[in-house]
Parts: structure tokens; C-alpha cells; sequence
């Protein structure tokens, strides 16, 4: 199997270190050091939100499995929910006792996972 870049997607001001295609791969989600998100239109590269509002390196982020939100998390310790439809906000959740690395919705989407460090 060869695989191919088809486009760049330019916009983060530091290193990307997170990327996902939604679950129907029409759209694209980057996370960055640059602490935003960005969600693009994975059929012409055309970027669609820039999700701002962590306070530090966003390090990973997913899609829910119905497409409808997205999933961050960050070395601010906190991990965030927003709307794929207007990059709106919806929750975040902070206590963590760490930095957050990793995340994941679960298959229905009623809860999500992360992975902290001390």
C-alpha cells in the first residue's frame, strides 16, 4: 500500500502534534503547540474554526463518533468539548492533577478518556 500527501494544511503558528479525520472524513481536526485546534474541509483544505481557549500545548484531540463535537486535551490540565458545527465551547473539565496527553470518546460518545501525568 503507498500512501501520498494530497495537500498541506497551513495555519498553526508552532508544531502540530495531533490530526484525526471525522468519522464521515469530510472534515479534519489538527491540535498544536500553538495551543488551538483547527477543524478543516478535508475535500479542498479550507479551514473552517480555529478552537482557541486552551491556555497552553493542546497535545491531542479527536472527533465524538457522530462527528457533531470534538475532544482536547492539554498540558494546561484540562480537557475541553466543543461544537464541530460553530467551534463553540460546550464543557471543560479541570481538576486534573497533571498535564493531559491523550484522549478518546467512548463508541457511543457518552464518555470520554484521558491520559494524565505527573
Amino acid at each position: 500500500m503507498v500512501f501520498r500527501a494530497e495537500r498541506t494544511l497551513s495555519g498553526h503558528r508552532n508544531i502540530v502534534v495531533s490530526c484525526c479525520f471525522s468519522p464521515d472524513g469530510k472534515k479534519v481536526l489538527s491540535a498544536s503547540h500553538d495551543s488551538t485546534l483547527k477543524i478543516w474541509l478535508a475535500s479542498d483544505g479550507a479551514l473552517l474554526h480555529t478552537l482557541s481557549g486552551h491556555d497552553a500545548v493542546v497535545n491531542s484531540c479527536c472527533f465524538s463518533p457522530d462527528g457533531k463535537e470534538v475532544l482536547s486535551v492539554s498540558v494546561d490540565w484540562t480537557l475541553k468539548i466543543w461544537l464541530v458545527s460553530d467551534g463553540a465551547l460546550l464543557h471543560t473539565l479541570s481538576g486534573h492533577d497533571g498535564d493531559v496527553y491523550s484522549c478518546c470518546f467512548s463508541p457511543d460518545g457518552k464518555k470520554v478518556l484521558q491520559l494524565t501525568g505527573h
